[in-house]
Protein backbone atom coordinates (compact mmCIF):
# COMPACT_ATOMS: atom_id res chain seq x y z
CA UNK A 1 0.00 0.00 0.00
CA UNK A 2 0.91 3.52 -0.94
CA UNK A 3 2.25 6.06 1.60
CA UNK A 4 0.07 9.21 1.74
CA UNK A 5 3.03 11.85 0.99
CA UNK A 6 2.05 15.49 0.77
CA UNK A 7 3.64 15.08 -3.08
CA UNK A 8 0.74 12.03 -3.29
CA UNK A 9 -1.80 14.75 -1.62
CA UNK A 10 -0.70 17.49 -3.52
CA UNK A 11 -1.48 15.32 -7.25
CA UNK A 12 -5.26 14.26 -5.54
CA UNK A 13 -5.96 18.02 -5.15
CA UNK A 14 -4.66 18.89 -8.66
CA UNK A 15 -6.18 15.84 -10.36
CA UNK A 16 -9.55 16.63 -8.52
CA UNK A 17 -9.02 20.49 -9.14
CA UNK A 18 -8.55 20.38 -13.16
CA UNK A 19 -11.60 17.60 -13.44
CA UNK A 20 -13.93 20.21 -11.46
CA UNK A 21 -12.54 23.15 -13.61
CA UNK A 22 -12.94 20.50 -16.63
CA UNK A 23 -16.48 19.78 -16.23
CA UNK A 24 -17.69 23.31 -15.40
CA UNK A 25 -15.83 24.69 -18.60
CA UNK A 26 -17.83 22.03 -20.82
CA UNK A 27 -21.32 22.73 -19.47
CA UNK A 28 -20.66 26.19 -19.40
CA UNK A 29 -19.91 25.39 -23.01
CA UNK A 30 -23.02 23.59 -24.13
CA UNK A 31 -25.14 25.95 -21.81
CA UNK A 32 -24.04 28.96 -23.63
CA UNK A 33 -25.48 30.81 -26.41
CA UNK A 34 -28.75 33.20 -27.13
CA UNK A 35 -31.45 33.53 -24.56
CA UNK A 36 -34.76 34.80 -25.67
CA UNK A 37 -37.53 35.94 -23.74
CA UNK A 38 -41.20 35.83 -25.26
CA UNK A 39 -44.42 37.74 -23.84
CA UNK A 40 -47.29 37.85 -25.88
CA UNK A 41 -50.41 40.53 -25.01
CA UNK A 42 -54.16 39.35 -25.31
CA UNK A 43 -56.45 41.94 -27.13
CA UNK A 44 -57.92 42.59 -24.02
CA UNK A 45 -54.92 43.67 -22.47
CA UNK A 46 -54.40 46.61 -24.12
CA UNK A 47 -56.00 50.00 -22.96
CA UNK A 48 -57.75 50.75 -26.88
CA UNK A 49 -60.45 49.20 -28.17
CA UNK A 50 -59.48 47.73 -30.99
CA UNK A 51 -58.48 43.90 -31.68
CA UNK A 52 -54.86 43.96 -31.60
CA UNK A 53 -52.59 41.84 -30.04
CA UNK A 54 -48.84 42.05 -28.72
CA UNK A 55 -45.86 40.03 -28.40
CA UNK A 56 -42.32 41.11 -26.92
CA UNK A 57 -38.94 39.00 -27.86
CA UNK A 58 -36.27 40.35 -25.46
CA UNK A 59 -32.68 39.10 -25.15
CA UNK A 60 -32.84 37.44 -21.53
CA UNK A 61 -28.87 36.17 -21.97
CA UNK A 62 -25.71 38.28 -22.41
CA UNK A 63 -25.09 37.29 -26.11
CA UNK A 64 -26.42 39.09 -28.73
CA UNK A 65 -28.96 37.95 -31.07
CA UNK A 66 -30.76 38.61 -34.98
CA UNK A 67 -34.46 37.13 -34.41
CA UNK A 68 -34.60 35.04 -38.06
CA UNK A 69 -38.55 34.32 -37.58
CA UNK A 70 -41.56 34.63 -35.14
CA UNK A 71 -45.05 32.51 -35.57
CA UNK A 72 -48.24 32.83 -34.41
CA UNK A 73 -51.10 30.85 -33.98
CA UNK A 74 -54.24 30.73 -32.52
CA UNK A 75 -55.99 27.86 -30.09
CA UNK A 76 -59.15 26.86 -28.14
CA UNK A 77 -56.48 25.23 -25.46
CA UNK A 78 -53.19 25.15 -23.91
CA UNK A 79 -52.43 22.26 -25.49
CA UNK A 80 -52.24 24.03 -28.44
CA UNK A 81 -53.70 20.84 -30.99
CA UNK A 82 -56.53 22.96 -32.98
CA UNK A 83 -55.31 26.30 -34.94
CA UNK A 84 -57.99 28.87 -35.26
CA UNK A 85 -57.21 31.12 -38.26
CA UNK A 86 -53.84 30.49 -40.47
CA UNK A 87 -50.26 30.57 -38.85
CA UNK A 88 -48.73 34.07 -39.07
CA UNK A 89 -45.60 33.86 -39.76
CA UNK A 90 -42.53 37.16 -39.79
CA UNK A 91 -39.76 36.52 -41.40
CA UNK A 92 -38.04 37.95 -44.16
CA UNK A 93 -40.22 37.51 -46.42
CA UNK A 94 -43.23 39.13 -45.13
CA UNK A 95 -43.69 43.20 -44.64
CA UNK A 96 -43.07 43.02 -40.46
CA UNK A 97 -39.61 41.06 -40.66
CA UNK A 98 -37.30 41.08 -37.29
CA UNK A 99 -34.20 40.11 -39.19
CA UNK A 100 -33.97 43.52 -40.20
CA UNK A 101 -34.63 47.52 -39.34
CA UNK A 102 -34.59 50.26 -41.50
CA UNK A 103 -31.44 52.45 -40.73
CA UNK A 104 -31.13 56.32 -42.40
CA UNK A 105 -28.53 56.01 -45.07
CA UNK A 106 -25.44 58.22 -44.35
CA UNK A 107 -24.31 58.55 -47.83
CA UNK A 108 -27.32 59.65 -49.23
CA UNK A 109 -30.01 61.59 -48.70
CA UNK A 110 -33.98 60.97 -48.26
CA UNK A 111 -32.78 57.44 -48.18
CA UNK A 112 -32.87 54.17 -45.93
CA UNK A 113 -31.02 50.99 -45.74
CA UNK A 114 -31.68 47.61 -44.46
CA UNK A 115 -29.38 46.50 -41.28
CA UNK A 116 -29.37 43.12 -39.56
CA UNK A 117 -31.56 44.27 -36.47
CA UNK A 118 -29.31 42.50 -34.03
CA UNK A 119 -30.97 42.57 -30.40
CA UNK A 120 -28.28 43.11 -27.60
CA UNK A 121 -28.42 42.58 -23.51
CA UNK A 122 -31.41 43.93 -22.46
CA UNK A 123 -32.70 45.32 -25.46
CA UNK A 124 -35.86 43.79 -27.31
CA UNK A 125 -38.18 43.46 -30.33
CA UNK A 126 -42.13 44.85 -30.16
CA UNK A 127 -44.68 43.59 -32.09
CA UNK A 128 -48.30 44.70 -32.80
CA UNK A 129 -50.66 42.65 -35.07
CA UNK A 130 -54.47 42.04 -35.50
CA UNK A 131 -55.62 38.23 -34.74
CA UNK A 132 -57.86 36.70 -37.75
CA UNK A 133 -62.01 37.55 -37.70
CA UNK A 134 -62.42 33.99 -35.63
CA UNK A 135 -60.37 34.51 -32.64
CA UNK A 136 -62.17 35.14 -29.43
CA UNK A 137 -59.98 37.32 -26.86
CA UNK A 138 -62.02 35.77 -23.77
CA UNK A 139 -62.13 32.28 -24.99
CA UNK A 140 -58.60 31.94 -26.85
CA UNK A 141 -55.32 31.34 -26.44
CA UNK A 142 -52.17 32.80 -28.44
CA UNK A 143 -48.99 31.42 -28.96
CA UNK A 144 -45.70 32.90 -30.37
CA UNK A 145 -42.66 30.96 -31.30
CA UNK A 146 -39.72 32.93 -32.09
CA UNK A 147 -36.40 31.27 -33.90
CA UNK A 148 -33.32 32.69 -33.45
CA UNK A 149 -30.52 33.00 -36.35
CA UNK A 150 -27.67 30.46 -35.74
CA UNK A 151 -29.71 27.92 -33.35
CA UNK A 152 -31.41 25.13 -33.42
CA UNK A 153 -33.58 26.58 -29.93
CA UNK A 154 -37.18 27.82 -30.33
CA UNK A 155 -38.24 30.19 -28.04
CA UNK A 156 -42.35 29.92 -26.97
CA UNK A 157 -44.85 32.38 -25.44
CA UNK A 158 -48.11 32.29 -24.45
CA UNK A 159 -50.95 34.32 -23.46
CA UNK A 160 -54.00 33.29 -21.95
CA UNK A 161 -57.99 33.74 -22.60
CA UNK A 162 -58.99 37.14 -21.00
CA UNK A 163 -61.98 38.72 -19.99
CA UNK A 164 -62.30 42.53 -21.81
CA UNK A 165 -63.06 45.05 -18.66
CA UNK A 166 -64.86 47.72 -18.64
CA UNK A 167 -62.30 50.35 -19.47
Amino acid sequence: MAEWTVANLVAIYGAMLSTIIAVTAALRWLLQGPKASVSVFNPNEFWTRDRHYGFVVSNAGSRPFVVQSVHVSFHSSLKGRDTIGPIERYDQSSQMSPSFKKERDPHKENTVRYVPNVIAQGEEYTAISTPPEEFEPSRHWIRVVAYVRNSNRKFVGWASPVEKEDL
